[in-house]
Protein backbone atom coordinates (compact mmCIF):
# COMPACT_ATOMS: atom_id res chain seq x y z
CA UNK A 1 0.00 0.00 0.00
CA UNK A 2 1.32 3.66 -0.82
CA UNK A 3 2.39 5.93 1.84
CA UNK A 4 0.56 8.70 2.97
CA UNK A 5 1.23 12.17 1.71
CA UNK A 6 3.83 14.55 3.92
CA UNK A 7 2.34 17.43 5.74
CA UNK A 8 4.80 20.74 5.51
CA UNK A 9 4.71 23.39 8.20
CA UNK A 10 2.86 26.71 7.74
CA UNK A 11 3.55 29.86 8.39
CA UNK A 12 1.17 32.84 8.16
CA UNK A 13 2.04 36.58 8.50
CA UNK A 14 -0.67 39.05 9.31
CA UNK A 15 -0.43 42.96 7.43
CA UNK A 16 -2.11 45.47 9.41
CA UNK A 17 -3.01 48.26 6.12
CA UNK A 18 -3.82 52.08 7.18
CA UNK A 19 -6.76 53.53 5.74
CA UNK A 20 -5.91 56.89 3.86
CA UNK A 21 -6.92 59.26 6.38
CA UNK A 22 -4.83 57.34 9.69
CA UNK A 23 -1.93 57.54 7.27
CA UNK A 24 -2.47 61.22 6.36
CA UNK A 25 -2.34 61.62 10.47
CA UNK A 26 0.44 59.59 11.07
CA UNK A 27 2.61 61.68 8.25
CA UNK A 28 1.78 64.90 9.88
CA UNK A 29 3.05 63.68 12.81
CA UNK A 30 6.15 61.88 12.07
CA UNK A 31 8.17 65.11 11.78
CA UNK A 32 7.29 66.14 14.84
CA UNK A 33 8.35 63.34 16.77
CA UNK A 34 11.85 63.37 14.30
CA UNK A 35 11.93 67.07 16.05
CA UNK A 36 11.67 65.82 19.27
CA UNK A 37 14.02 62.97 19.26
CA UNK A 38 16.61 65.26 17.39
CA UNK A 39 16.41 68.11 20.32
CA UNK A 40 15.97 66.33 23.89
CA UNK A 41 14.34 68.93 26.66
CA UNK A 42 16.86 70.36 28.26
CA UNK A 43 15.88 72.05 31.99
CA UNK A 44 16.06 75.90 32.39
CA UNK A 45 18.88 77.21 35.34
CA UNK A 46 18.26 77.78 38.69
CA UNK A 47 15.85 76.62 41.07
CA UNK A 48 12.21 76.72 40.51
CA UNK A 49 10.92 76.81 44.17
CA UNK A 50 10.36 80.13 45.70
CA UNK A 51 12.79 80.77 48.72
CA UNK A 52 11.28 82.46 52.01
CA UNK A 53 10.66 86.21 51.32
CA UNK A 54 12.27 89.54 53.54
CA UNK A 55 8.72 89.60 55.33
CA UNK A 56 8.70 86.13 56.01
CA UNK A 57 11.97 85.91 57.56
CA UNK A 58 11.59 89.27 59.44
CA UNK A 59 8.16 87.14 60.88
CA UNK A 60 10.37 84.24 61.70
CA UNK A 61 12.73 86.84 63.64
CA UNK A 62 9.55 88.08 65.55
CA UNK A 63 8.46 84.59 66.66
CA UNK A 64 11.78 83.77 67.42
CA UNK A 65 12.19 86.79 69.85
CA UNK A 66 8.97 86.51 71.09
CA UNK A 67 9.03 82.55 72.24
CA UNK A 68 12.32 83.73 74.06
CA UNK A 69 11.39 86.57 75.51
CA UNK A 70 7.57 87.10 76.61
CA UNK A 71 6.29 83.45 75.82
CA UNK A 72 9.28 82.15 78.58
CA UNK A 73 8.45 84.69 80.84
CA UNK A 74 4.82 84.07 80.77
CA UNK A 75 5.16 80.13 81.10
CA UNK A 76 7.66 80.73 84.08
CA UNK A 77 4.76 83.07 85.69
CA UNK A 78 2.28 80.41 85.42
CA UNK A 79 4.39 77.90 86.37
CA UNK A 80 5.67 80.18 89.51
CA UNK A 81 1.78 80.84 90.48
CA UNK A 82 0.75 77.33 90.44
CA UNK A 83 3.74 76.21 92.53
CA UNK A 84 2.77 79.27 95.52
CA UNK A 85 -0.67 77.90 95.14
CA UNK A 86 0.33 74.18 95.59
CA UNK A 87 2.69 75.00 98.44
CA UNK A 88 0.85 76.65 100.97
CA UNK A 89 2.50 79.85 101.00
CA UNK A 90 -1.16 81.51 99.89
CA UNK A 91 -2.30 80.39 103.31
CA UNK A 92 0.67 82.24 105.62
CA UNK A 93 0.52 86.14 105.97
CA UNK A 94 4.53 86.07 106.26
CA UNK A 95 4.73 84.92 102.72
CA UNK A 96 1.21 86.45 101.62
CA UNK A 97 1.84 90.15 101.83
CA UNK A 98 -1.77 91.01 100.41
CA UNK A 99 -3.23 88.86 103.16
CA UNK A 100 -1.56 90.43 105.91
CA UNK A 101 -2.48 93.92 105.14
CA UNK A 102 -5.90 92.52 105.37
CA UNK A 103 -5.91 90.47 108.53
CA UNK A 104 -4.64 93.91 109.61
CA UNK A 105 -7.04 96.25 108.42
CA UNK A 106 -9.77 93.67 109.30
CA UNK A 107 -8.58 93.26 113.41
CA UNK A 108 -7.55 97.09 113.82
CA UNK A 109 -11.28 97.90 114.32
CA UNK A 110 -11.48 95.21 117.32
CA UNK A 111 -8.40 96.38 118.81
CA UNK A 112 -9.01 99.70 119.15
CA UNK A 113 -12.68 98.91 119.93
CA UNK A 114 -10.89 97.10 122.92
CA UNK A 115 -8.58 99.79 124.00
CA UNK A 116 -10.95 102.58 123.82
CA UNK A 117 -13.99 101.06 124.85
CA UNK A 118 -14.18 97.63 126.61
CA UNK A 119 -10.55 98.51 128.73
CA UNK A 120 -11.96 102.42 129.93
CA UNK A 121 -15.51 100.97 130.65
CA UNK A 122 -14.33 98.10 132.92
CA UNK A 123 -12.19 100.41 134.94
CA UNK A 124 -15.13 103.02 135.10
CA UNK A 125 -17.14 100.63 136.62
CA UNK A 126 -13.98 99.21 138.94
CA UNK A 127 -13.99 102.92 140.06
CA UNK A 128 -17.61 103.18 140.60
CA UNK A 129 -17.56 99.93 142.51
CA UNK A 130 -14.78 101.13 144.69
CA UNK A 131 -12.94 97.91 143.14
CA UNK A 132 -10.62 99.68 141.10
CA UNK A 133 -6.95 96.97 141.13
CA UNK A 134 -8.87 94.74 142.74
CA UNK A 135 -9.64 90.94 141.41
CA UNK A 136 -12.97 91.49 139.76
CA UNK A 137 -11.47 94.26 137.30
CA UNK A 138 -8.54 91.68 136.50
CA UNK A 139 -10.95 89.17 135.86
CA UNK A 140 -13.37 91.04 134.16
CA UNK A 141 -10.55 92.13 131.98
CA UNK A 142 -8.76 88.88 131.47
CA UNK A 143 -12.23 87.76 130.25
CA UNK A 144 -12.21 90.44 127.98
CA UNK A 145 -9.25 89.95 126.16
CA UNK A 146 -9.35 86.60 125.81
CA UNK A 147 -12.65 87.48 123.87
CA UNK A 148 -10.49 90.35 121.77
CA UNK A 149 -8.04 87.77 120.51
CA UNK A 150 -10.84 84.84 120.01
CA UNK A 151 -12.19 87.63 117.33
CA UNK A 152 -9.09 88.68 116.10
CA UNK A 153 -8.49 84.85 115.24
CA UNK A 154 -12.02 84.40 113.55
CA UNK A 155 -11.44 87.41 111.50
CA UNK A 156 -7.83 86.16 110.70
CA UNK A 157 -8.77 82.73 109.39
CA UNK A 158 -11.95 84.25 107.85
CA UNK A 159 -9.88 86.51 105.96
CA UNK A 160 -7.29 83.61 105.16
CA UNK A 161 -10.33 80.95 103.72
CA UNK A 162 -11.43 83.87 101.47
CA UNK A 163 -8.54 84.74 100.29
CA UNK A 164 -6.95 81.57 99.75
CA UNK A 165 -10.26 80.88 97.49
CA UNK A 166 -10.08 84.33 95.81
CA UNK A 167 -6.34 83.95 94.93
CA UNK A 168 -6.75 79.95 93.78
CA UNK A 169 -9.66 81.32 91.57
CA UNK A 170 -8.02 83.95 89.99
CA UNK A 171 -5.01 82.48 89.69
CA UNK A 172 -6.32 79.58 87.92
CA UNK A 173 -8.12 81.47 85.29
CA UNK A 174 -4.83 83.55 85.00
CA UNK A 175 -3.20 80.14 84.54
CA UNK A 176 -5.69 79.07 82.13
CA UNK A 177 -5.77 82.17 79.96
CA UNK A 178 -1.93 81.77 79.62
CA UNK A 179 -2.27 80.06 76.06
CA UNK A 180 -4.40 82.32 74.52
CA UNK A 181 -1.98 85.22 75.88
CA UNK A 182 1.03 83.69 74.53
CA UNK A 183 -1.05 83.29 70.97
CA UNK A 184 -1.91 86.83 71.19
CA UNK A 185 2.02 87.87 71.93
CA UNK A 186 2.57 85.72 68.63
CA UNK A 187 -0.09 87.48 66.72
CA UNK A 188 2.19 90.25 64.99
CA UNK A 189 4.37 87.76 64.09
CA UNK A 190 1.66 85.44 62.30
CA UNK A 191 0.43 88.56 60.77
CA UNK A 192 3.67 89.26 59.75
CA UNK A 193 4.16 85.82 58.17
CA UNK A 194 0.50 85.36 56.61
CA UNK A 195 1.88 88.54 54.19
CA UNK A 196 5.22 86.78 53.45
CA UNK A 197 2.75 83.37 52.69
CA UNK A 198 0.62 85.64 50.19
CA UNK A 199 3.98 87.27 48.43
CA UNK A 200 5.90 84.00 48.27
CA UNK A 201 2.75 82.40 46.59
CA UNK A 202 2.78 85.05 44.06
CA UNK A 203 6.55 84.39 43.48
CA UNK A 204 6.07 80.65 43.05
CA UNK A 205 3.18 81.16 40.65
CA UNK A 206 5.64 83.31 38.38
CA UNK A 207 8.40 80.87 38.46
CA UNK A 208 6.12 78.22 37.74
CA UNK A 209 4.61 80.53 34.74
CA UNK A 210 8.50 80.79 33.55
CA UNK A 211 9.30 77.13 34.23
CA UNK A 212 6.11 76.36 31.52
CA UNK A 213 6.65 78.65 29.37
CA UNK A 214 10.58 77.76 28.79
CA UNK A 215 9.61 74.08 28.79
CA UNK A 216 6.60 74.20 26.40
CA UNK A 217 8.51 75.15 23.10
CA UNK A 218 10.54 72.11 23.76
CA UNK A 219 7.61 69.75 24.37
CA UNK A 220 5.34 71.14 21.92
CA UNK A 221 6.79 69.00 19.04
CA UNK A 222 6.10 65.29 20.93
CA UNK A 223 2.81 66.96 21.70
CA UNK A 224 1.75 67.44 18.44
CA UNK A 225 2.78 64.58 17.30
CA UNK A 226 1.23 62.14 19.94
CA UNK A 227 -2.10 64.52 19.43
CA UNK A 228 -1.71 63.84 15.39
CA UNK A 229 -0.74 60.16 15.72
CA UNK A 230 -3.55 59.46 18.31
CA UNK A 231 -6.23 60.66 15.92
CA UNK A 232 -4.81 58.61 13.47
CA UNK A 233 -5.40 55.57 15.74
CA UNK A 234 -9.15 56.57 16.75
CA UNK A 235 -10.14 56.86 13.10
CA UNK A 236 -11.86 53.80 11.89
CA UNK A 237 -10.78 51.81 8.32
CA UNK A 238 -7.90 50.45 7.20
CA UNK A 239 -7.74 46.46 6.62
CA UNK A 240 -5.74 43.62 7.66
CA UNK A 241 -4.37 40.68 5.19
CA UNK A 242 -3.60 36.97 6.58
CA UNK A 243 -1.29 35.00 4.15
CA UNK A 244 -0.46 31.44 4.69
CA UNK A 245 2.75 30.10 3.92
CA UNK A 246 3.53 26.31 3.07
CA UNK A 247 3.02 22.89 0.87
CA UNK A 248 1.36 19.70 1.36
CA UNK A 249 2.08 16.59 -0.79
CA UNK A 250 -1.03 14.71 -1.47
CA UNK A 251 -0.89 10.54 -1.16
CA UNK A 252 -1.65 7.77 -3.95
CA UNK A 253 -5.27 7.43 -3.09
CA UNK A 254 -6.38 11.21 -2.51
CA UNK A 255 -4.70 11.75 -6.25
CA UNK A 256 -6.95 8.80 -7.59
CA UNK A 257 -10.16 10.09 -5.64
CA UNK A 258 -9.70 13.82 -7.16
CA UNK A 259 -9.05 12.15 -10.81
CA UNK A 260 -12.02 9.72 -10.04
CA UNK A 261 -14.49 12.87 -9.01
CA UNK A 262 -13.29 14.83 -12.08
CA UNK A 263 -13.92 12.00 -14.49
CA UNK A 264 -17.01 11.34 -12.88
CA UNK A 265 -18.49 15.02 -13.24
CA UNK A 266 -17.12 15.30 -17.03
CA UNK A 267 -18.98 12.10 -17.67
CA UNK A 268 -22.11 12.41 -16.12
CA UNK A 269 -21.91 9.68 -13.40
CA UNK A 270 -20.59 6.91 -15.59
CA UNK A 271 -17.76 8.49 -17.43
CA UNK A 272 -14.87 7.00 -19.60
CA UNK A 273 -14.79 3.85 -17.14
CA UNK A 274 -18.65 2.96 -18.07
CA UNK A 275 -20.01 3.08 -14.60
CA UNK A 276 -19.14 4.09 -10.82
CA UNK A 277 -18.69 0.09 -10.37
CA UNK A 278 -15.95 0.11 -13.11
CA UNK A 279 -14.39 2.89 -11.26
CA UNK A 280 -14.39 1.59 -7.63
CA UNK A 281 -12.90 -1.38 -8.87
CA UNK A 282 -9.65 0.42 -10.23
CA UNK A 283 -9.05 1.73 -6.43
CA UNK A 284 -7.13 -1.16 -5.06
CA UNK A 285 -4.84 -0.83 -8.41
CA UNK A 286 -4.62 2.92 -7.68
CA UNK A 287 -3.70 2.13 -3.96
CA UNK A 288 -0.92 -0.15 -4.70
CA UNK A 289 0.47 1.78 -7.60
Amino acid sequence: MGSGGQQNQATQTTTQTLSPQQQQLINLGMPFAQQFAANQPQLPSGSSVAPFNPTQLTAQNMATGTAAGPLTAEAANAQGAQQFLTSGAALNPDTNPGLQGAIEAATRPVEQNFAETILPGIRSEAVNAGQFGSSRQGVAEGIASQQEQKTIGDVAANLSNQNYQNALDQMTRAMGLTPTVQQASLAPAEATGAVGDVQQALTQEQLTEAFNRFMFPQEQPISTAEELMGLGAGIPGGSTTTVGSGTQTPSGLQTALGLGSLGAGLFGGEGMFGSKGAFSSLLPMLMTA
